[in-house]
């Protein structure tokens, strides 16, 4: 299986407007982690570091989903704040620093991965694929369950508009990705 990948990062600017061009996505107010499934599923933070006992509620559902397969996936750990549902980075902090939580602390804090990049699939690395073959494919995977989705990408609607329901449902902004290459 591939062994070292690291997520590429946001850059701040202003967003392209170019639809069916660029992929637009939310961007979520959590913690980064690259998920490696096979046998069992390890996840990583952006710098490495193994945070599978701080989440196994992702863990597990990824072994269950995954069933068995080789799979490298870019996402984000979320917390949502009970009363509007949206990621809040506070709540988050509770878990973050717990290196195994109670399931005292697992109940007050639950937490969501959102999957949004296949990087790898049975051993190949996909990263030279275009970013709407890849979004297929992690798509195609039906990655979806109480602790882990896959959020929803748009192709058709302008990055004005985006910004706006970014504002409207209190996520941090918006991230843009080229769709093809």
């Amino acid at each position: 299986m591939v062994r070292a990948l690291a997520p590429m990062l946001a850059v701040a600017g202003r967003p392209p407007d170019v639809p069916d061009l660029w992929s637009i996505e939310m961007k979520w107010d959590g913690m980064r982690a690259i998920a490696r499934s096979s046998r069992d599923c390890r996840l990583s933070s952006r710098t490495g570091r193994d945070i599978t006992a701080t989440f196994p509620e992702v863990a597990a559902t990824l072994d269950e989903l995954t069933r068995g397969r080789e799979l490298i996936i870019d996402g984000e750990i979320v917390a949502p704040d009970p009363a509007s549902g949206a990621p809040h980075f506070g709540r988050l902090q509770r878990r973050m620093h717990a290196t195994r939580p109670s399931a005292v602390l697992m109940r007050a804090v639950p937490i969501q991965y959102f999957a949004f990049d296949l990087l790898a699939i049975d051993g190949q690395l996909i990263t030279t694929l275009p970013y709407s073959e890849r979004r297929r494919r992690l798509e195609d995977a039906a990655l979806s369950a109480a602790a882990v989705q896959t959020p929803p990408s748009w192709t058709d609607v302008d990055a004005a508009t985006m910004l706006e329901l970014a504002q409207e449902h209190r996520s941090e902004g918006i991230v843009s990705k080229l769709a093809i290459s």
